[in-house]
């Protein structure tokens, strides 16, 4: 038997060692394959290039910047030659300053939400340069982490902000550094120390906070970093106002202070003269406070910074208005308020109109008082409005980026799982050649290369699994949270529209029983007679002859489609039948509705039973339950 087998050994040898060099020099369909006109493909590259990066970089920008052309058209300019001869630039640095200036660009106008996704998207260049021990990827990806979380920490997404910088700080520990970059390491920690602060400022945590502003004053003070130790101590300032301890704020502001340099930088100097002001007011020296807030509120206004200027006036006003000096507070506010109709900044608006509000309800006139109260109010709830939606419109942004990470890093493994298959099938392949004749080993080999292949296999849907799991409990508390987000909010609209009908009403009621009081009189005694005229006008001025269209609005913010709904079924409804219907679908009882409507509880009582008639309602149906259909 073996001297049949032998002369067929030296021909499978031969054949298999032939296999194995062209599986070990054979060109492999690449996983970095270029797409159409030399694009990338996507997240199935086995490495990331600078090319990737600028592709990245340019398809998140470009479409925001060319729905805005006022936006930055130095940046669309930038990003256009990149994006021509992204083949060609091999400059990391240059990369990465377009990099940042398209970050801090779109940060500079409250698209947070979009700056992390840029980050995200170009994460894997940098993190996979920084693996292959390039020291200078260090410094750009602590940098990219910076960012990253500052992004996050704007979109309130705290946790994730932390837990970025802690990475960014541990990238740092573990480098190894050349050059310059010890620098430039000092000044990142500084960065992550006073970032890390703010967080922990904005929870209260303010024990945690002095001790990281701590460590980024003396890094700073090592670099001889001013303008950071600025900000470093007027944010420590910041933790002992929070805290109650005036004194030491007041030193940490004098500090700041002493970093600034008018010549060079008036604008932060003036910035921290007002800061002062507001400690002196606090603690009582308002002369003191007078004169540190006057020098900010010259500089402001005489160089254009109108934001500033207007809140400026705003603190102005109530150190006058401290100090006894109404005429002077009237003035400043009066100041406040043209700026913040010169600038149509609504959250200016509504803050000055409620100090307005605040003064006029302490000198009259009442009206007065009561409408810059309303516009206050009005401009409020439509800021929250926007905030609201806007946060949560960054919310989504931000989760929906976070699942595509997820999905990328995911699919790396899947790439890296595939790269070593392929070396392993040739390394297989090539010790079948050279050990042809033990075809024993070479079969258990294979086995045991299954078997782990298998295994990895096995972990990896497993991963999915749980990956899934996640996704599917956080998209469920989200969508919880938001459920009990609006339901608050609905029932918070109800009370201010119910609280309007209410004050309407009562000014007509009170109307009518004037109007009663009037016939009652001695036709003789016209002196009453005018007062009570006089009154009747001044409440008409405050009545809402607009309040039943008030009403319908805001409640179709809460149930948009009711009104058409009833008026499509039952087209014989009055307006006042309308209004009823809504009364009972938020759930109003007869004494509630009376109470709103200043009726008598049989006069609601008898418009019930006549809804029922008309709109054919049995005598035994819950109203409130019939209309929660529509």
């Amino acid at each position: 038997m073996q001297g049949a087998i032998a002369p067929l050994i030296l021909p499978m040898c031969r054949l298999l060692a032939v296999c194995a060099v062209l599986a070990v020099f054979a060109p492999v369909r690449a996983l970095n394959d270029k797409g159409p006109e030399g694009s990338l493909t996507g997240p199935s590259r086995h490495r990331f290039t600078l090319e990737y990066v600028i592709e990245s970089v340019y398809q998140e920008c470009k479409p925001v910047l060319a729905a805005d052309s006022t936006f930055s058209p130095k940046l669309d300019s930038l990003l256009e030659r990149a994006y021509a001869d992204r083949f060609s630039i091999k400059d990391d640095f240059t990369v990465f300053n377009i990099l940042t200036k398209s970050i801090l660009t779109f940060s500079g106008r409250g698209r947070q939400a979009l700056c992390v996704e840029l980050i995200s998207r170009v994460l894997p260049y940098y993190q996979q340069e920084q693996q292959d021990n390039r020291p200078d990827m260090t410094y750009y990806l602590g940098r990219l982490y910076v960012m990253l979380g500052a992004g996050y920490e704007e979109v309130g997404f705290w946790r994730q902000a932390l837990n970025v910088y802690r990475k960014a700080m541990n990238l740092i520990d573990k480098a190894v550094f050349v050059d310059r970059e010890p620098v430039r390491s000092s000044e990142l920690k500084a960065m992550l120390y006073n970032n890390m602060a703010n967080i922990y400022l904005k929870q209260r945590d303010y024990h945690q906070a002095v001790a990281f502003y701590a460590q980024a004053i003396a890094i700073n003070t090592e670099l001889k970093a001013g303008k950071e130790l600025f900000n470093n101590y007027n944010n420590m300032a910041e933790v002992e106002i929070a805290r109650g301890a005036l004194g030491k704020a007041l030193e940490y502001a004098f500090l700041a202070q002493q970093q600034t340099d008018i010549a060079a930088d008036p604008y932060t100097y003036y910035f921290i003269q007002c800061n002062i002001s507001q400690i002196y007011l606090l603690q009582g020296k308002l002369e003191i406070a007078w004169e540190y807030m006057a020098d900010g509120l010259a500089y402001m206004r005489q160089y254009g910074y109108d934001m500033d200027y207007g809140y400026g006036c705003l603190f102005a006003a109530a150190l006058w208005h401290e100090k006894g000096d109404e005429a002077q507070r009237l003035h400043y506010l009066k100041e406040a308020e043209r700026i913040a109709l010169d600038l149509q900044n609504q959250t200016l608006r509504a803050k000055t109109y409620s100090h307005l509000a605040e003064y006029y309800r302490d000198n009259g006139p009442v009206e007065a008082a009561y409408r810059y109260l309303t516009m206050s109010y009005t401009l409020n709830d439509s800021i929250r409005v926007l905030d609201d939606a806007k946060r949560l419109a960054d919310m989504e942004l931000v989760y929906e980026m976070e699942k595509v990470v997820q999905e990328n890093s995911l699919l790396r493994k899947e790439s890296e799982l595939k790269d070593l298959n392929i070396k392993r099938q040739r390394l297989v392949f090539l010790l079948a050649g050279l050990i042809a004749v033990v075809t024993i080993g070479f079969i258990t080999y294979r086995l045991l290369t299954q078997r782990k292949r298998r295994l990895a296999e096995h972990r990896l849907a497993e991963q999915r699994e749980e990956l899934s799991r996640r996704e599917m409990e956080m998209m469920q508390k989200r969508q919880t949270d938001l459920k009990n987000e609006l339901e608050i909010k609905n029932r918070e609209l109800t009370a201010k529209v119910l609280k309007l009908v209410r004050n309407n009403e009562f000014i007509i009621h009170l109307t009518e029983e004037l109007k009663q009081l009037l016939l009652e009189l001695n036709p003789r005694d016209n002196a009453k007679k005018e007062h009570i005229r006089e009154l009747m006008a001044h409440l008409r001025l405050q009545s809402n002859e607009n309040s039943d269209t008030e009403f319908k609005y805001y409640f179709e913010q809460v149930y948009s489609s009711f009104y058409d709904n009833l008026q499509r079924n039952f087209p014989s409804l009055t307006a006042k039948d309308l209004r009823l219907c809504a009364f009972l679908r938020l759930g109003l009882s007869t004494k509630e509705i009376s109470i709103i409507t200043f009726r008598e509880v049989r006069s609601i009582e008898s418009s019930r039973n006549r809804l029922r008639k008309k709109m054919n309602i049995p005598a035994d149906a819950d109203l409130t339950e019939f209309f929660s259909h529509f």
